[in-house]
């Protein structure tokens, strides 16, 4: 639903606005490096969680990685120490 408020703004400076009042930037920018740092595109696709917080602001939320550093989320590749 955030998004569609966002993508209902007139311009793309009322959509960057909106965006920034709604999201928190900072934390999204985190999340994809951290994402593609681990190769943890599983969570992109189905695995995060989001969050609301400082009153209003959303983020996304690590959930499920065992998809992480290319273990495959089959558990297919995944050896013993």
């Amino acid at each position: 639903q955030a998004l569609s408020v966002v993508n209902a703004q007139e311009t793309d400076e009322l959509k960057k606005q909106k965006f920034e009042e709604l999201f928190d930037k900072e934390a999204l920018i985190c999340f994809y490096i951290m994402t593609a740092t681990m190769v943890n595109f599983d969570s992109v696709q189905k695995n995060t969680i989001w969050i609301k917080y400082k009153g209003h602001k959303i983020a996304p939320c690590f959930y499920d990685l065992d998809g992480s550093f290319g273990h495959s989320i089959s558990g297919q590749n995944i050896k013993g120490a």
